[in-house]
């Protein structure tokens, strides 16, 4: 949601506004019809320079298979993935970006929201950059309403026209559940118990053949390196959060090693393509995906450095764009979650000899690797 401040004042100068000024997208957030894929967004640009300034123009999206296209202030030069732009001292124009999106999915509960960013950057000796956030919602060809008129029909045909109901005398069949793709305890290891909540528990005898033995440091590490971040943080954002109990259940329902709560998961679990929230690999790749996407939406505002990512995932992107929107600072973060981010940014690099016993304990997975 757009503050009241932001809604009056579209074009809000930046910290180069003694060069360029640069106003936020126009509109800022869109929905999507269930066919359609491209929107089209307006940006904002000013020239506060007494002299000629030459900007660049390129765009990047959250999952990498977004398109972009700008259109030149002349309108009888095709549209580019970037633009060059010249601007006289003053002079003030603004640019028409087209952005397409991924097809959406056959199937979803949910819609899906791309987030991205329009980066310009100002040529020079003096290069200076500024990016500007943007959300676009597409709608899947199938979403929750219409599989629930879907599923609703069949119950009626189902009731009416269906084939005839199994006598309540049939001979039961005994029907065995299959395993849930749980964590299974290594060999000589007691089973963790939940932080918060008693009675989840993984199953108790698994097939044998879906096992799949791995260190927490081995998963750590192919998290961090999929999603370009310091294996030590996801270790200490882990230890801090359930203090490597891959069964923990948090207050509000926060789930497994790195505590995500059930919004979160719901919404970065599709994307990463995993379904199991106490699967220790599953876990720590969703909050690895979702650490990776504070630490671009800081960086699109301006606020490079692991801190405010960490400040993100404690207090929550909100709350992070509220300090951001109104240039607060650190000091507008509560002292709370202040010493949350500077307590796991001090793990230095003995983080590996004072978490060695829980990183390389030996944990036997159900399901083969995802990666």
């Amino acid at each position: 949601m757009l503050s009241q401040d932001q809604t009056s004042h579209p074009l809000r100068p930046t910290p180069f506004n003694d060069v360029f000024t640069v106003g936020h997208l126009i509109p800022r957030q869109q929905k999507l019809s269930r066919l359609k894929r491209s929107a089209s967004v307006t940006l904002p640009l000013v020239n506060e320079s007494e002299s000629v300034a030459t900007l660049w123009l390129t765009g990047q999206g959250q999952t990498g298979h977004c398109h972009f296209e700008f259109e030149a202030p002349a309108r009888s030069t095709p549209l580019a993935p970037q633009l060059e732009l010249r601007l006289g001292p003053g002079e003030s124009t603004s640019i028409r970006v087209r952005l397409t999106v991924p097809p959406p999915p056959f199937l979803a509960l949910h819609s899906q929201k791309h987030s991205f960013v329009v980066t310009t950057t100002l040529i020079g000796k003096q290069q200076l950059s500024r990016s500007v956030l943007g959300w676009v919602e597409t709608k899947p060809l199938i979403d929750g309403w219409l599989m629930s008129g879907l599923l609703a029909a069949l119950v009626v045909w189902l009731i009416f026209w269906g084939p005839a109901w199994p006598s309540p005398y049939a001979e039961a069949v005994k029907l065995e559940a299959p395993a849930a793709p749980l964590l299974l305890p290594a060999s000589g290891l007691a089973v963790p118990t939940p932080a918060f909540l008693a009675g989840n528990q993984p199953p108790e005898s698994p097939a044998a053949d879906r096992r799949e033995a791995v260190t927490y440091r081995a998963l750590f590490e192919e998290a961090a390196a999929q999603y370009q971040l310091d294996w030590r943080i996801l270790a200490e954002v882990a230890y801090r959060e359930s203090g490597f109990n891959p069964w923990a259940i948090g207050r509000h329902n926060e789930m497994g090693l790195m505590q995500i709560r059930p919004s979160t998961w719901a919404e970065w679990a599709p994307q990463v393509g995993v379904v199991d929230p106490y699967d220790p690999r599953s876990n720590i790749l969703v909050g690895a995906a979702y650490l990776a996407y504070l630490d671009d939406f800081s960086r699109s505002w301006g606020y490079p450095g692991d801190q405010w990512m960490l400040v993100g995932y404690n207090w929550g992107p909100n709350n992070l764009r509220g300090v951001f929107a109104q240039q607060t600072g650190w000091a507008a973060v509560p002292e709370k979650t202040r010493s949350y981010a500077e307590t796991i940014l001090q793990f230095g690099p003995e983080v590996y000899l004072r978490r060695q016993e829980q990183l390389d304990s030996a944990i036997v997975l159900l399901e083969p690797a995802r990666f």
